[in-house]
């Protein structure tokens, strides 16, 4: 797996110097944030997460997939307070978009 999420990389890398509206940024940083996170480097991952989340160009469900993503990043990492707050932003850009899926996902509450 570690070799095929690195090419992945590599693809993801490339698509993102050529990418030209926020639809395919989009694709392109969502490639190397799962690429990454399969390769268990999280901290790139979060950062490429990070970008998703914290980028205005794009429309509010895919900041919602960025927050989703980077509170089970937190999750992961032990850091439930980082976890709760994407959670709340994913749920907020969720609901703006009417992105229900991901806005049951940041609702939900462990058992």
């Amino acid at each position: 797996m570690r070799s095929g999420s690195r090419k992945a990389e590599g693809l993801g890398t490339e698509a993102l110097k050529h990418a030209d509206d926020p639809a395919e940024r989009f694709l392109a940083m969502l490639c190397l944030g799962i690429a990454t996170l399969y390769r268990g480097d999280h901290d790139r991952s979060v950062s490429w997460w990070g970008q998703i989340a914290a980028d205005t160009s794009f429309p509010p469900a895919y900041r919602a997939e960025g927050h989703a993503t980077l509170a089970l990043l937190a999750c992961y990492g032990g850091d439930l307070d980082a976890a709760r707050e994407h959670a709340a932003q994913a749920r907020i850009a969720a609901e703006a978009a009417g992105a229900s899926g991901y806005q049951a996902f940041a609702t939900s509450r462990p058992g």
